[in-house]
């Protein structure tokens, strides 16, 4: 009778020792987590503007999301819109011009090119009769020879004075010349030129962000003057990043 609590014990350290197996077993294939410990680095872009001035309006903040296109900032120069100015009225004055050189000479021109011609005919008349006259006179003996030359002098004045005028009046019926024109249309031109390059100038006032991100970093504050090329904030691009 003594042998079975012996055979119990032995039973009860036995199955003692097959738990502490399984036990050892089961936390011997448990995963084991690790903590590591790093650094993420991600694309970041400087956004400068590409003409001086002052920043008007700063629309971001550390940490403000941005897409790509966004307007940053505005810069205020008061000498690009001067240009502008100048080049709007250049235009203007060019396609005016233009106009008149397309449009040829208007009634009142004419008008008065006609009255002019009419004025030199006569005078170009009343010249010749004079020295006719005072040709005939010197013939006879009654008047010097200067006196003759003069009277000769003015006539052939008179003369050239009508042609002239006659010539200002047929260009005024004809129009402006197929050289003015293209002069004209020419100037229309570079004004346009000019124009162009104010406006693209005018465009560089709005500072765009060119990537979408986050603004990590704010280097201009609103109020500031900043000049071409100085960066105003930095946009990190969190999409693009690596360790």
């Amino acid at each position: 009778m003594k042998k079975i609590p012996a055979i119990i014990t032995l039973l009860v350290i036995i199955a003692l020792l097959i738990g502490g197996f399984f036990s050892l077993k089961h936390f011997a294939t448990m995963p084991e987590t690790e903590y590591l410990q790093g650094q993420m680095e991600a694309r970041r872009v400087m956004v400068a503007g590409k003409v001086p001035g002052r920043i008007s309006e700063l629309a971001v903040r550390e940490g403000d999301s941005v897409t790509k296109g966004f307007v940053i900032a505005t810069i205020a120069s008061p000498e690009i819109e001067a240009k502008k100015m100048q080049a709007k009225g250049a235009l203007n004055a060019a396609k005016a011009q233009a106009n008149k050189a397309a449009n040829g000479a208007r009634s009142e021109q004419i008008a008065a090119a006609k009255a002019m011609l009419d004025r030199a005919k006569e005078g170009s008349q009343l010249a010749a009769t004079t020295y006719g006259r005072i040709q005939k006179l010197f013939d006879e003996g009654v008047v010097p020879v200067q006196k003759r030359d003069e009277a000769e002098t003015q006539m052939r004045a008179s003369a050239a004075a009508a042609n002239a005028a006659e010539a200002q009046y047929a260009e005024a019926l004809a129009g402006a010349r197929v050289e003015d024109k293209a002069a004209a249309n020419a100037l229309v031109m570079q004004a346009r030129g000019a124009e162009a390059e104010v406006n693209a100038y005018l465009d560089e006032t709005k500072i765009i962000a060119p990537i979408s991100g986050e603004i990590t970093l704010k280097i201009a504050e609103e109020g500031e003057v900043v000049g071409a090329g100085m960066p105003v904030v930095a946009i990190t691009d969190t999409k693009d990043s690596w360790a």
